[in-house]
């Protein structure tokens, strides 16, 4: 139902369609990464993943390296997300400068476009622990679009989350944000860049109108090389759902398989849920009450683009 609804969406607002351009990059400029440190580069419009790609340079030789892509939609039927990653074919030199270029494809609006970034290198290879974030549910509210033109969905509702990661990593990382669909498949809904330092991260998740109903999140933390935390604790939200809390179900249920995201994808990374955690559902009359906890931790909050 909502492809068809995004579609109509899409022919009705032409103007929504806007070249892809820059969401976020790690490294950030002139910031350090480990010497084993891939490349990404996040975008937004109405194109895909294959209008941009990555160069890495020393000096003015080209590095060689894979390029890996994916995109989910975000918030209208004309707004994509999309990342490319790019990983070396051999660890970096230490110490060393390096820059770094999105370059527009042919595909895009605007070819003649590009991003430039820089980083240096440090000595050391990057590293995680496998200690998961928790992810907390702090409210479910109607998203008030009252501009005609507009291109995000209207009528819609999104779903409010805080992040708290056990520890700050030295270098910039991703947090991933993935559905549990009710196949049991896991879907990428979302793409958090993380500056260097961070623990308590908040963030929206909308729902395509017509697709109301229980939704089901967890997120999982990858540090710049690649690394990854082990995925947090799920969180289920149903607005339909009677005032008592739902059953939890048995931890043996909540393994899943991962599907790699919507539109574009070369990347098949198994995902799976710790074993021993289970599903956590939140009652209704709890989806209003999220203020007080963001408050509560307001003070360590940095806003990360949503």
């Amino acid at each position: 139902m909502y492809i068809v609804f995004s579609l109509t969406m899409a022919l009705a607002h032409p103007d929504c369609e806007q070249p892809m351009r820059l969401r976020g990059m790690n490294p950030s400029l002139d910031s350090v990464a480990p010497t084993d440190t891939r490349l990404w580069f996040g975008s937004v419009g109405s194109g895909t993943a294959e209008h941009f790609t990555l160069h890495l340079y020393l000096n003015d030789e080209e590095i060689s390296g894979s390029t890996e892509s994916s995109c989910y939609i975000h918030e209208g039927p004309l707004d994509n997300h999309c990342n490319l990653v790019f990983s070396p074919d051999e660890p970096l030199q230490p110490n060393t400068y390096y820059r770094y270029r999105a370059a527009a494809s042919e595909e895009h609006m605007n070819p003649a476009m590009f991003v430039d970034s820089a980083f240096t290198t440090t000595e050391d290879f990057s590293s995680i622990s496998s200690t998961p974030a928790t992810l907390n549910f702090t409210g479910y509210q109607f998203r008030d679009i009252t501009n005609e033109e507009s291109c995000k969905w209207p009528n819609s509702y999104q779903h409010n989350f805080l992040i708290e990661l056990p520890s700050s990593l030295p270098y910039d990382s991703i947090i991933q944000v993935y559905e549990v669909k009710l196949d049991g498949s896991n879907i990428l809904v979302h793409t958090l860049f993380l500056p260097t330092g961070d623990q308590v991260i908040d963030f929206r998740q909308v729902v395509v109108p017509g697709d109301e109903g229980e939704h089901c999140y967890f997120v999982q933390q990858e540090d710049i090389a690649g690394n990854k935390a082990d995925p947090s604790n799920i969180v289920c939200f149903d607005p339909f759902a009677p005032d008592e809390p739902a059953a939890e179900p048995a931890a043996e249920d909540t393994a899943v398989e991962e599907d790699s995201g919507q539109n574009v994808s070369n990347t098949e990374n198994l995902v799976e849920e710790p074993k021993g955690s289970s599903c956590q559902h939140i009652p209704a009359p709890l989806s209003w009450v999220g203020v007080g906890l963001l408050l509560l931790v307001s003070f360590q909050r940095k806003k990360t683009e949503q």
